[in-house]
């Protein structure tokens, strides 16, 4: 087992493995479990009452590891580093990469709470040693995959005609996909669409809904949209400079909807016209509750 760090401000990962001066023990909480509120209704007189929804809590990380040093001083050095590592940063919350033993890695967004720290007494303690605790917080607590999936659909030399309804791509890449999320809970996505393409539609068909552009992407421009709860965004790279993608939206778009819920995900492509070099490209990661 092996967890890498990468703190929100871009400095270099620290990797927690036995055998390493970051020597990770066997005890760690919360990578499995969290909490879960039932949400309920009750009406007067009501026997029992009646079922809303099962929303996830924030998930509360723990791990421990012991500091192996060469020297007192280097000893004493290293816990300033330490703790800075995981100090909460404006940035965000950090990355921890949890690699299993057959390879597979998963990633949790996290900030400290409170961070690293030292463990003093007896046998916590010597002259080239720390024994130190980790306590991180994830307010988005599932675990994503660390391979990021990708679904392209590309048009292959199609010239462009001003049809009056929309027409599917027909090129190297099929206008018609099955996007699959192994996870066990329903995912956000990132869609890049790149001229030269006008009024282009990507719909789920799983769950009936679509993102689609009134606009017309010119060839070197393109639009970038991220479909998470509470960091969505559209943003549309015209030529004259980026600016908000979103009064292109169809009027009935709502990008929080648009999802790749667990298992197959048929995906299809549309557009009133297109050209050569246009494209549309998906990426997502699975998502879990426990791994």
């Amino acid at each position: 087992m092996k967890l890498i760090w990468y703190p929100a401000n871009g400095d270099p990962e620290t990797t927690f493995q036995a055998g390493t001066a970051y020597y990770l023990t066997a005890l760690y909480k919360g990578f499995t479990e969290t909490d879960i509120t039932h949400q309920t209704v009750k009406g007067p007189d009501q026997d029992g009452s009646t079922y809303l929804g099962s929303p996830f809590g924030d998930r509360e990380l723990s791990f421990e590891f012991v500091y192996v040093a060469d020297t007192l001083q280097d000893l004493l050095n290293a816990q300033r580093d330490i703790v800075t590592m995981f100090d909460p940063d404006e940035d965000g919350p950090g990355t921890l990469v949890w690699e299993q033993e057959d390879g597979t890695k998963f990633l949790i967004y996290a900030v400290a709470n409170p961070g690293a720290t030292s463990m003093p007494g007896s046998g916590n303690r010597t002259n080239t040693t720390q024994r130190y605790t980790v306590n991180l917080i994830a307010h988005d607590p599932f675990w994503y995959s660390g391979v990021v999936h990708r679904a392209d659909f590309e048009s292959e030399e199609v010239p462009m005609f001003p049809f009056d309804f929309p027409w599917d791509f027909t090129g190297a890449n099929a206008p018609l996909q099955t996007l699959v999320n192994a996870g066990s809970h329903r995912v956000p996505v990132y869609i890049l669409f790149t001229g030269p393409i006008t009024n282009p539609s990507l719909e789920n068909g799983r769950i009936s809904k679509s993102v689609g552009l009134a606009l017309d992407i010119l060839d070197g421009e393109s639009v970038e949209i991220y479909t998470a709860q509470d960091e969505r965004y559209a943003i549309y790279h015209a030529l004259a400079g980026d600016v908000s993608a979103f009064p292109y939206l169809d009027y009935d778009v709502n990008l929080s909807d648009f999802v790749l819920k667990p298992g197959n995900n048929i995906c299809e492509l549309t557009a009133l016209a297109s050209g050569t070099g246009a494209s549309v490209t998906v990426q997502w990661r699975d998502r879990y509750s426990g791994v």
